[in-house]
């Protein structure tokens, strides 16, 4: 799946948008990507399913499905309210069909959507599991989300975790609401000329340092260059063994 545009408000910032989804050497492409923008608001999200071939695609569709047709609205609440709230939302239609259809009984899915109020403009995202949203200014990664991991656990938590599978994920859709963890954030500040945010399913990511993925940001003329470059050199350095690759992209400038 691919995508470009740029959108412009009067003397306001441009938005380069890029979105590519592959299979890797997978047998199927189990994450999905949507992007769109409406009544003011850019929205772009990836999710990476799981739960066998057929449960990992409902389950990513059904969400990016619920970004076009549900999709929450940082002008009539704030942003923590309306993200929160879509999350579980999108919880309850993964644990309803898991419900309905006895095939789809242990799919799941990680989410991260980007929120960008293009009047603001202000940016907020939300995340669960471990597709990954990172911001960049000036060459550099400034921020970048927290996976819902065993591994990351380990790594805020150092000890004897020799037993436990390091790529468990703790949180993502398709488990009780109650046990579900939903991280929200925004910026701090108004958004600028240079400033980009990359959404990314752990089979780019995991390839990757912060570094280079902003090196490569940088050194691209376009979300598009930018994008199929890291493909490229994601895709070289898993050596026949590539996850499934899906990246949004989105470049501001003046």
């Amino acid at each position: 799946m691919e995508h470009t545009v740029q959108w412009s408000k009067g003397a306001q910032l441009e938005l380069d948008v890029y979105a590519l989804s592959e299979q890797g050497d997978r047998p199927s492409n189990q994450d999905a990507v949507v992007w769109h923008v409406q009544s003011g608001q850019f929205v772009g999200v990836v999710a990476d399913g799981a739960g066998g071939h057929r449960g990992g695609e409902a389950a990513a569709r059904l969400v990016v499905d619920m970004a076009l047709t549900h999709c929450p609205d940082v002008h009539k609440v704030p942003a923590r309210t309306a993200l929160t709230a879509w999350v579980r939302d999108c919880n309850q239609q993964v644990l309803t069909q898991q419900i309905l259809n006895p095939a789809l009984s242990d799919m799941h899915s990680t989410v991260c959507m980007l929120m960008i109020d293009l009047q603001a403009p202000m940016a907020s995202w939300v995340h669960v599991g471990d597709t990954r949203l990172y911001w960049g200014q000036a060459g550099r990664v400034v921020f970048k989300t927290r996976d819902h991991s065993v591994l990351q656990w380990q790594q805020d938590h150092p000890g004897d975790w020799s037993t436990v599978s390091r790529n468990t994920l703790y949180s993502a859709l398709g488990q009780p609401t109650a046990d579900l963890a939903i991280q929200v954030d925004e910026c701090n500040a108004p958004l600028q000329p240079g400033d980009w945010f990359a959404l990314c399913s752990d089979g780019v990511w995991e390839q990757v340092t912060d570094g280079e993925l902003a090196a490569i940001v940088a050194c691209t003329p376009s979300a598009e260059s930018a994008v199929k470059h890291l493909h490229d050199v994601v895709r070289r350095r898993a050596a026949g063994r590539a996850d499934n690759l899906t990246t949004l992209l989105v470049r501001l400038s003046a």
